[in-house]
């Protein structure tokens, strides 16, 4: 982690307790699985809604879940027809029937194994 931005976990826990939501550490994990981990647990009838710009964030949109990734200009929310939309016709994390993942798609979604 960015020494700048270690420095600044404090101020973020105390907006966050000062908005009465919760705070989730769980030591030995990083804030993506935890975050991908309490999405998939959302009760149903619950929708679940991610506020984040990493993109790695999108294989886990679905009618559920649904990533808002904020930016200075505009926030862009993410749905399953937008994800499939900008992934070239499929959501990251499934396939349509009889297609071939595009590279594009997969250097999106898993740039680190390139």
């Amino acid at each position: 982690m960015p020494d700048e931005l270690r420095g600044q976990l404090p101020l973020i826990a105390e907006i966050i307790h000062s908005l009465e939501a919760p705070l989730v550490r769980v030591a030995g994990y990083e804030a993506d699985d935890v975050i991908g981990t309490i999405s998939a647990r959302v009760p149903h009838g619950v929708h679940c809604y991610i506020v984040s710009s990493d993109k790695d964030t999108l294989q886990l949109v679905t009618e559920d879940v649904t990533v808002v990734s904020p930016n200075n200009r505009a926030n862009k929310v993410f749905t399953p027809e937008l994800v499939t939309y900008e992934m070239g016709g499929c959501l990251p994390n499934r396939s349509p029937p009889n297609s071939k993942p595009s590279w594009a798609m997969l250097a999106t979604i898993y740039p680190a194994f390139l």
